[in-house]
């Protein structure tokens, strides 16, 4: 079988030895077991995934804070209906890279995938997903200050059958 993995940045490469750090954390099977019974980081909620994510950036020299106060836009709702122009929320992550002198807004997901499905659909659904995390980043006000970021964790599995 062959196996998938790597760090592909697009246009944040700046931000490579971050993720590189996030997948070692993910993999160190030594410190994430528990009195010797097997776990995993990835089969836990956004907020945890999140979490080794703000470690690798603090083990790279970064700084990062999660579940922040923010005022976010309102998600736009049905035609007629009145709305506030905005709202205090929490965001999920802001982090600096001394690298790039960079500061990030991030907001984040995680999403379950089936991995027997077919590439089409699979490259639907994970589209689907980044809209939302871009759509949710977007709601931040923008800024020269920042850079608004989504962050997708994609949790595969196998389905029995």
């Amino acid at each position: 079988m062959k196996q998938v993995r790597g760090v592909h940045c697009g246009s944040l490469k700046q931000i490579s030895p971050v993720l590189r750090k996030w997948m070692h954390l993910m993999e160190d099977a030594d410190w994430w077991k528990w009195e010797k019974l097997p776990d995993a980081p990835w089969w836990y909620n956004e907020r945890a995934l999140l979490s080794l994510f703000a470690g690798a950036i603090w083990r790279c020299k970064g700084w990062a804070f999660e579940e922040f106060a923010v005022t976010k836009r309102q998600k736009p709702r049905g035609r007629g209906r009145q709305q506030k122009d905005s709202l205090r929320a929490r965001g999920d992550l802001e982090f600096w890279w001394p690298a790039s002198d960079i500061y990030f807004i991030s907001e984040a997901k995680r999403a379950e995938l089936p991995i027997r499905e077919n590439s089409r659909k699979l490259q639907t659904r994970i589209g689907a997903w980044l809209d939302a995390c871009v759509d949710d980043v977007r709601r931040h006000p923008q800024s020269q200050d920042y850079r608004r970021t989504g962050i997708l964790f994609v949790v595969p599995y196998l389905t029995s059958g």
